[in-house]
């Protein structure tokens, strides 16, 4: 069965609310997530059958910046293009959007994820460095 892939802007997010929390929700975050969904500009999914096994949500301000985050596909539906698919969707509902700069941080635990990204067409910034305010 082939995957579909889907944008959900932040309009449209009341009607799918609910398939959207449920697959993040898998992935162990907290309830408050609830909230991160609602203020994202866009989330990208992608179904197999009725339900979703993969997606990622974009945070901007819908003009001069975006932030990439919250990658997850489903472990049986990885390495299927699934993930690349997702990211590719979500840049260009940035840009359709004329969003300038788009961005991502990763994880240095997983180094592969860097290759991922550049595969996609990504660059690493080397004039950055991504900082954290401590957790509360």
């Amino acid at each position: 069965m082939p995957y579909r892939f889907q944008t959900i802007s932040k309009a449209e997010m009341p009607q799918y609310k609910d398939a959207v929390m449920e697959f993040f929700s898998s992935f162990g975050y907290p309830e408050d997530y609830s909230a991160a969904i609602d203020n994202s500009a866009f989330v990208c999914v992608c179904w197999f059958e009725d339900k979703i096994i993969g997606g990622v949500r974009a945070l901007s301000d819908l003009s001069r910046f975006a932030f990439i985050v919250d990658l997850n596909v489903k472990k049986l539906h990885q390495n299927k293009g699934n993930g690349k698919q997702l990211v590719t969707n979500i840049v260009q509902a940035c840009l359709d959007a004329e969003v300038r700069y788009i961005e991502l941080g990763t994880d240095a635990n997983y180094p592969w994820l860097e290759d991922f990204y550049t595969k996609i067409g990504f660059s690493k910034i080397t004039y950055s460095v991504f900082m954290e305010w401590p957790r509360r």
